[in-house]
C-alpha cells in the first residue's frame, strides 16, 4: 500500500473495492510508518529515536481501527485527527534536521558585510603593586606619581578628546601640562579636581575622606554626586589643602601654607564639636561657610587679600550665623545670607 493510497483511504475517496484491500492490508501486517512517510523525511532522523515516538505510532493505529469499526460519515473527522498527529511527526523531524544542520560562525557573517572598523581609543590602566611612587606618563606629557596600592585609569592619546580624565583610585601627585583647550580633570571617589595647568595630590581616606592638596598653580574642586556645578572651590589657587568628609558632604579641614608675605599658615578645623578657624583669608572662609552650610552670601564691602579671620565656635547648624557676626564687626564688612 503507498502514502497515497493510504491518504486516500483517510479522505474516503476508495471505492468498495479499495476500502476493503486496504483494509485486509492493516489487518494482515503490522503497521509500519516508513510505509506513509516519505523516505527523505524519515533518512533526516534515521540516528535519531525522539521521545514518544512509539506511544505516536500506537496512537495511529488505534486510530485506523476505531475508523474501521465506525461508518463512513466518520472518515472526514478520524483522518484529521490521524493527519494532526503526521503532522505532529513531520514537525519533530523538520526540527531534528534544523538543529543537525550546521551553521556559520558569526565572523563569517561580519566578513560578508565588509563594514570597516572604526579605531576607538583605548584606555591604560595601571596598578602599583610596588613599595615605591610609579612614575607615569601621559600623551600630553603630563606626569602621574602613582603611590603604593593606588590605581589609575586615562586614555592612551588626548588629543581627540575634549577633556583629559583621570580616573584614581587611591593616591597620586599630578604634574600637568597646561592646554587651556582640553581641561585635566582627576575623577576620584567623590570629588572632580580640575586643572589647566598645575601640580596637586589627590588622596582617598579609608572611602570616606578625600585630601586635596595644591603644590602649584590653581585647581577647582567640585562634588560628583551633587546636582549643582558649584564648586566646592571655586578657585584653589593658594597652596595648601582641603579635607572633606563625603557621608557629612563638609570640609572638614583646610590649611594654607606660607605663600607670600600675607600668609599665615591658617586653617580651618572641624573637631571634637568645635569649629576652630585660625587666620584664614575672609573669602576662602566664606566659601567654605557656603559649602558646609548650603547657604549663599553676600557682600558689597571690599574683601582685602589681607583680611584675615580667627576663632573658635560651638559645631551648630547656625553656627555660621555668629561666624558672619563676628566677621562683620572685626572688618566693618556688610557680608549677609541671602534667602533662598
Amino acid at each position: 500500500m503507498t502514502r497515497d493510497q493510504f491518504e486516500k483511504y483517510l479522505q474516503g475517496k476508495c471505492n468498495e473495492q479499495e476500502t476493503a484491500a486496504i483494509e485486509r492490508f492493516l489487518q494482515e501486517k503490522e503497521m509500519n510508518l516508513d510505509e506513509f512517510l516519505s523516505a527523505s523525511d524519515w533518512n533526516l532522523a534515521h540516528d535519531t529515536h525522539y521521545t514518544q515516538e512509539d506511544q505516536l505510532k500506537s496512537k495511529i493505529r488505534s486510530r485506523i481501527e476505531f475508523q474501521r469499526h465506525r461508518s463512513m460519515r466518520y472518515v472526514a473527522m478520524i483522518s484529521t485527527a490521524v493527519a494532526a498527529v503526521l503532522l505532529i511527526i513531520m514537525g519533530v523531524v523538520n526540527r531534528l534536521y534544523q538543529d543537525k544542520t550546521p551553521t556559520l560562525p558569526l565572523v563569517q557573517e561580519h566578513a560578508k558585510t565588509n563594514v570597516p572598523t572604526v579605531p576607538l581609543v583605548g584606555n591604560l590602566f595601571y596598578i602599583n603593586s610596588t613599595n615605591q611612587d610609579m612614575e607615569i606618563y601621559c600623551s600630553d606629557s603630563s606626569k602621574i606619581l602613582l603611590a603604593k596600592g593606588s590605581e589609575v585609569r586615562f586614555a592612551e592619546d588626548f588629543s581627540g578628546l575634549k577633556e583629559r580624565k583621570i580616573e584614581l583610585k587611591g593616591k597620586a601627585t599630578f604634574r600637568v601640562t597646561k592646554d587651556k583647550n582640553r581641561p585635566f580633570r582627576v575623577f576620584s571617589d567623590k570629588l572632580i579636581t580640575t586643572a589647566l595647568g598645575t601640580t596637586f595630590l589627590v588622596e582617598e581616606i579609608y572611602g570616606r575622606k578625600t585630601r586635596v592638596q595644591l603644590i602649584e598653580g590653581k585647581i577647582d574642586v567640585k562634588d560628583r554626586d551633587r546636582k549643582s556645578e558649584k564648586p566646592i572651590q571655586k578657585l584653589f589657587e593658594q597652596t595648601g589643602e582641603i579635607v572633606l568628609d563625603h557621608l557629612q558632604q563638609k570640609i572638614i579641614s583646610e590649611v594654607k601654607t606660607v605663600n607670600n608675605q600675607y600668609d599665615r599658615k591658617g586653617f580651618y578645623k572641624e573637631e571634637r564639636a568645635k569649629i576652630i578657624i585660625k587666620n584664614i583669608p575672609i573669602k576662602d572662609l566664606l566659601n567654605i561657610l557656603e559649602h558646609n552650610f548650603n547657604i549663599k552670601l553676600k557682600s558689597d564691602s571690599y574683601l582685602a587679600p589681607n583680611f584675615y579671620f580667627s576663632g573658635t565656635f560651638k559645631e551648630t547648624p547656625d553656627a555660621y550665623a555668629d561666624i558672619i557676626k563676628e566677621i562683620n564687626y572685626l572688618h566693618k564688612t556688610d557680608i549677609v545670607v541671602l534667602k533662598n
